[in-house]
């Protein structure tokens, strides 16, 4: 007989409200569920994207993507809780010693290297991990990209 996840038959919400109750918010969009799940939302289906594709074509560590759920046209994310401490506080602090801090750099430059050294299975287009789009900050708040080369 195979389980059926409990996560599976509370409604998110309720998932949501229990998480928060019982754990906190990590982050205005992150609730701690279980003591090692989190579900974050609502997010962009480029965001899902982007994680899967890293997770398939790197070894960058990525929480593994345990479910996603649709409310009211949103996307949520459930994923492994991954342990830690915030790197923006810790670094402001002076919690870190400098040879962490070079560990800290040379590992995430490491991870840029091999982001930058994916090629795109489609040359000349500008479209999500899955050839979507994209939604980036920094060209404003629409949507943009295409599939079409």
């Amino acid at each position: 007989m195979a389980l059926f996840p409990i996560g599976k038959m509370i409604p998110l919400q309720l998932r949501l409200w229990i998480g928060r109750k019982l754990f906190g918010l990590l982050d205005s969009n992150v609730v701690r569920v279980s003591w090692h799940r989190v579900i974050k939302g609502p997010c962009q289906l480029p965001e899902l994207e982007a994680m899967q594709y890293v997770a398939q074509h790197t070894t960058i560590p990525v929480p593994k993507i345990h479910s996603t759920y649709t409310y009211q046209g949103a996307l949520y994310i459930e994923m492994e809780h991954i342990e830690g401490s915030n790197l923006a506080v810790a670094w402001m602090e002076g919690d870190l010693s400098a040879d962490e801090r070079t560990t800290i750099m040379t590992e995430l430059k490491d991870y840029v290297g091999l982001l930058r050294s994916l090629v795109p299975s489609t040359q000349g287009v500008v479209a999500s991990a899955r050839h979507g789009h994209i939604l980036d900050c920094r060209i404003g708040p629409q949507s943009s990209g295409t599939a079409e080369p």
